[in-house]
């Protein structure tokens, strides 16, 4: 049987420490389904504008009990490929709560199904003057291709993305991975990093995108920038 010396060492690399070797010079960062927040992006992205965007009202209260001086502009609103409404399911675990509606695979008791507001990135900034470039973070429980796909104007003056993409059948109907990264690669972004690889095949992985033609995809192997 394998022994302590058969382990295989994995880098955390969702972290700030990490993430600073992109260089990411982004002004706004669109945190997109917050739930309990994003620590490693806030950190990074101290000083500069984040936009919280999550269906719960209550999101602000949990988010400033955290961090108290922590600044933010917050919209109260689901993101999708549309604008009008639609039905979220709040299970118990916050961490699960979404639009999709789930497979046995991950199956949660749902506790409410609220109606909340739908809207789009791209409607969000007709109606702002967020300065570019931007920061995209995608926590949509399986929504993402559909916040994608209402927010290509975006994407043309965004930096990087990173969503959680789903790899295993986790939401009825819901997207492949490939489909997620075939839409971004029509936009111009390219894979460059998955933030939460393990030694098992995952539920999900947390994906880094960047546009295709970033000074990293050149770079030799084994080079650091930090």
């Amino acid at each position: 049987m394998p022994g302590p010396k058969d382990a295989i060492l994995i880098p955390r690399k969702f972290t700030a420490h990490y993430l600073r070797r992109f260089s990411f010079k982004a002004e706004t960062l669109f945190d997109v389904g917050v739930g309990t927040g994003t620590p490693e992006l806030y950190r990074l992205f101290q000083g500069r504008k984040l936009v919280l965007i999550d269906p719960l009202a209550d999101t602000p209260e949990r988010i400033r009990k955290r961090w108290p001086a922590l600044a933010f502009d917050f919209i109260a609103a689901a993101l999708g490929g549309r604008e009008g409404s639609a039905f979220l399911n709040i299970t118990r675990t916050l961490s699960k709560t979404g639009l999709a509606e789930r497979t046995a695979l991950t199956a949660e008791e749902i506790v409410e199904r609220r109606r909340v507001r739908l809207t789009t990135l791209d409607q969000i900034l007709a109606q702002s003057s967020y300065p570019a470039p931007f920061g995209l973070k995608l926590d949509a429980e399986g929504f993402e291709l559909e916040i994608l796909r209402g927010g290509t104007k975006a994407l043309e003056q965004t930096e990087f993305v990173i969503a959680e993409v789903s790899i295993k059948k986790r939401f009825v109907g819901g997207y492949r991975f490939s489909d997620i990264v075939g839409f971004l690669g029509e936009r111009g972004f390219e894979l460059i990093d998955i933030l939460n690889f393990g030694p098992a095949t995952q539920r999900f992985y947390d994906c880094l995108f960047l546009g295709r033609d970033h000074p990293l995809f050149a770079e030799r192997a084994g080079a650091s920038r930090g």
